[in-house]
């Protein structure tokens, strides 16, 4: 069939494509009412927002290849200007919050990912000019190819960090858990640890039962308090009653906050549970919550700007550290980088 006029041509695309745009919208509905800690949904999630970029250009009708064209060169310029701005990230990082490790993680990662593109780059320029295989080649391809999956990778997790965290609750809550973090001077709430408490407290608001609330945080070598009392302090201070605060004070880790504080519930009944922590950090929290047997929804507290890109990496690394993601993530570099590069330079 031959379409002369471009409103043919943008609804023939309509008609293909809408199916596949649909579909891993409606597998990440099915996944996410299923379970929204699984890092599976990260990639249907990228899958889902790829196919709907396409089906936007579909609405170009004719002019379909040029938004395509265009929407590649934005795609390739935003990878390209990622090490940039974690390269610019870390210099943030460390004039605000001074030298440590953790700080240093946005510049070392730009630096990374930034050799890991200008690899790929030169295995360009090397295929275009030698005629037969050298070692050099097969490295320059294979550490670029491996910063590229890894960069794919950690924006999969980032994507879906942010988006797990903001999404809209579907029912009332028993239990609003907060999750702490350091005091500043050893007693006082930081800015970082009020963010959460106040997020929580708007939950709290909106419920018509008022739940109970735990604040949840033990006391550090360097603290005068145990964190779960200083945020019951701030929260007593915001006008929430006494009565509906019960302090989870012993844990020192993620995993001993939600452990503990399950414990709790679980003596009290059980419940409907909301779980209540930093954006960057909503993902970890479900994921050892479901490791806990704990049902429960995240909420993201809002970070500064600046701070969120090391504190998600730290996320990152804290998450594909545990056994099980770090044997998928070798298994997935195995078959879309190792083995693909031996496969083109003609080892295997």
């Amino acid at each position: 069939m031959c379409y002369n006029y471009p409103m043919d041509i943008i609804l023939s695309n309509i008609r293909v494509m809408a199916p596949f745009v649909i579909a891993p919208w409606l597998v990440l509905l099915i996944f996410v009412i299923r379970g929204r800690q699984r890092f599976r949904n990260s990639f249907v999630l990228m899958i889902a927002l790829m196919m709907t970029a396409f089906f936007v250009c579909g609405l170009f009708g004719s002019h379909m290849v040029d938004a395509m064209i265009v929407l590649s060169i934005f795609i390739i310029c935003v990878i390209m200007l990622v090490p940039i701005m974690l390269f610019i990230n870390g210099i943030v990082m460390l004039k605000k919050e001074g030298r440590s490790m953790a700080n240093l993680l946005s510049l070392f990662m730009g630096i990374a990912v930034g050799i890991g593109e200008v690899a790929y780059l030169l295995n360009f320029y090397y295929n275009g000019t030698q005629q037969k295989f050298e070692w050099y080649g097969y490295v320059v391809n294979l550490v670029g190819g491996t910063a590229m999956y890894l960069c794919l990778v950690f924006v999969a997790f980032m994507v879906y960090a942010v988006f797990v965290a903001y999404i809209p609750p579907i029912k009332e809550f028993d239990y609003v858990i907060i999750h702490g973090c350091g005091l500043i001077g050893g007693e006082r709430v930081s800015k970082l640890l009020s963010q959460r408490i106040d997020r929580g407290i708007k939950i709290y608001n909106k419920q018509k039962n008022k739940p109970i609330i735990i604040p949840s945080g033990g006391r550090g070598s360097d603290e005068k308090l145990s964190e779960a009392h200083a945020m019951a302090l701030y929260m007593i201070d915001k006008g929430i009653p006494e009565d509906h605060i019960i302090e989870e004070g012993e844990s020192t880790t993620t995993l001993y906050n939600i452990k503990n504080s399950k414990r709790i519930i679980d003596e009290r009944g059980g419940g409907r549970v909301a779980l209540v922590s930093s954006n960057y950090h909503v993902y970890r929290c479900l994921t050892l919550a479901k490791q806990t047997g704990l049902n429960c929804i995240g909420f993201g507290s809002n970070v500064a700007r600046y701070y969120f890109p090391s504190a998600l990496i730290r996320e990152f690394i804290a998450v594909f550290s545990e056994k099980r993601m770090l044997i998928w993530t070798v298994t997935g570099w195995v078959f879309l980088t190792l083995l693909p590069s031996m496969v083109y330079f003609g080892l295997i």
